[in-house]
């Protein structure tokens, strides 16, 4: 006779790993831009990726828009245009069978532009893709509650902290910046979102963050200047299903964003109305557990147990910590004059999780635009990073790295030195990786075996416990405690002074 079986879900994380792919994309400028007197930067915009599993692989698709800065052949001035691109990037997944998650961050190792022409030119670039899967797979045991016949097992709890939706939001914001100069014309505009803050109520999620602009328009002087200006934004979501037990790991994005000069109450175009798009992924995970069957027996027949390891992993915590980057960089210039702006990337090439500390190893790419005699030049130089962090949860896996500079500070000396300093935000999901043993078979013989009710004196191994002496002997494990009260504690675990047990 076997008995029942039901069926437990555990989180398991089949994919966690970085993928390279090389860009190449062959452009023209759209119509309405001027020709290309000189490139002075490129760089790329990530949108958000999109991840299909099907027939052994993961396939990621994501847009990226390439933004040309280029010295123009209309009286020399600064014109920016954005290249639209694709990147599709696949990885072999073992096959889904049930509800699974899939997170990816992609961002751009290596990027180069070599014009073909005053209109043309060919971009070409190295995407790394950090990609994490987990699936809620299913685990079929014994459940502990059936009752075919008298059967006695020992039970143990599985608690695991699994990802159980996920949410996509866009959120449409648009003020309006002083300036001290009058603006001819805007440039570009670039948004980065800052470190989220979240908080979880009832039916609500609140998160709160800071997000940087940074605007390089023309002067009506016919000066390039940069405004910098940091917007608090809090964003909502209300949804029925989401109650403060749960946990949130959010994403932050700017998918959109774009600037216009406006004029002032004295008629002067002193104002930068902003527009842009904040794009957030939030996805939720909630504690479950689950009491399994670990072991069990009958106490008036024959029994056989299949005792199967499971092995799962659980969010423990999703760091969040900042860690400080400089960087000095010899120009072997001597004529730059002013810093326009500075943009600070990452990219990790390597992640462990070792004796409570997150390990993170990888490349700083830092590209300034600067202003010097002979006009606006880009200096691009890097780094690498080796960062060891504390971790507040313990764990064993780590999910989802992402680096950004939450505040960027440069200056250059004696025309040729620039100085670099960066404050960065690290946050991941850790993992802990428990292994429980389960019952996931139990029969019994149909024939009732007869005792003959003699009572034993066992002496007991200091390292059995109660279930084990009960099993020995096919006896309540309950009654077997009751009957000798001086010798188990009330877990079933032998007292020190335990000597022999009694068998009834």
């Amino acid at each position: 006779m076997k008995f029942d079986i039901k069926s437990v879900f555990l989180p398991e994380i089949t994919v966690n790993d970085t993928f390279t792919k090389d860009m190449e994309l062959d452009g023209a400028l759209p119509e309405f831009a001027p020709d290309i007197s000189k490139l002075v930067r490129i760089d790329a915009k990530i949108r958000k990726p999109d991840i299909n599993i099907a027939a052994g692989k993961a396939d990621m698709s994501c847009k990226v828009d390439f933004g040309i800065l280029y010295e123009s052949d209309y009286k020399s001035r600064l014109a920016y245009v954005e290249i639209p691109g694709t990147l599709n990037q696949k990885a072999d997944c073992p096959d889904v069978t049930r509800e699974y998650y899939a997170t990816a961050a992609v961002n751009c190792a290596y990027l180069t532009c070599k014009l073909l022409g005053p209109r043309k030119f060919v971009i070409r670039a190295k995407m790394n893709t950090d990609m994490a899967i987990t699936e809620i797979r299913e685990l079929k045991a014994v459940d502990p509650d059936s009752s075919q016949v008298s059967a006695f097992f020992l039970t143990q709890k599985l608690t695991a902290k699994s990802p159980c939706g996920t949410y996509y939001e866009n959120y449409n914001f648009s003020e309006t910046v002083p300036i001290e100069l009058a603006v001819d014309n805007v440039v570009y505009v670039e948004g980065v979102a800052g470190a989220p803050e979240v908080q979880v109520a009832e039916g609500r999620l609140t998160v709160k963050s800071n997000i940087a602009f940074k605007t390089l328009f023309l002067t009506e002087d016919g000066c390039y200047g940069l405004k910098t200006h940091v917007n608090p934004v809090t964003l909502t979501l209300d949804n029925d299903n989401i109650s403060p037990n749960q946990t949130f790991s959010v994403y932050l994005r700017i998918d959109e964003a774009d600037a216009v000069p406006e004029a002032d109450d004295y008629g002067d175009n002193k104002l930068l109305k902003i527009n842009y798009t904040v794009a957030m992924t939030a996805i939720c995970f909630e504690d479950s557990e689950e009491t399994v069957a670990t072991d069990g027996f009958c106490g008036d027949r024959d029994s056989q147990c299949v005792v199967t390891p499971a092995s799962y992993r659980s969010l423990t915590g999703i760091t969040g910590k900042t860690f400080s980057f400089d960087k000095t960089h010899d120009t072997e210039k001597t004529d730059i004059r002013e810093l326009l702006d500075t943009s600070v990337s990452f990219t990790v090439t390597e992640k462990t999780v070792r004796d409570g500390a997150l390990n993170i190893k990888g490349n700083v790419d830092i590209e300034v635009l600067a202003r010097t005699d002979s006009g606006i030049i880009s200096e691009d130089f890097g780094g690498e990073f080796d960062e060891s962090i504390v971790l507040e949860s313990a764990g064993d896996t780590v999910t989802d790295v992402s680096l950004w500079a939450v505040d960027v500070t440069s200056n250059v000396y004696g025309g040729e030195n620039i100085a670099v300093r960066t404050l960065v935000y690290v946050k991941a999901n850790v993992y802990s990786s428990p292994v429980t043993p389960v019952l996931t078979e139990f029969s019994a013989e149909d024939g009732v075996k007869t005792t003959d009710g003699s009572i034993r004196f066992y002496y007991p191994e200091k390292t059995e416990t109660a279930w084990s002496v009960a099993k020995k002997y096919n006896k309540n494990p309950k009654k077997l405690i009751d009957d000798n009260r001086n010798m188990f504690e009330a877990d079933g675990k032998l007292k020190d002074s335990a000597i022999f047990v009694a068998v009834k």
